[in-house]
């Protein structure tokens, strides 16, 4: 997964859901946030949707 020039893979990165379905993506090697889910946004989608 690429997003905004961090490179996160499924070996280095923490992804954590809730039960609303909105997450979050962590890169496990530098701490970076990669991505946040916008569930206050009603168009919004997962970039795998």
């Amino acid at each position: 997964m690429t997003h905004n020039n961090v490179i996160c893979d499924i070996n280095i990165c923490e992804f954590s859901f809730s039960k609303d379905g909105s997450y979050v993506v962590r890169n496990d090697r530098t701490r970076d946030i990669v991505q946040v889910s916008d569930k206050f946004d009603k168009d919004w989608k997962a970039p795998w949707e």
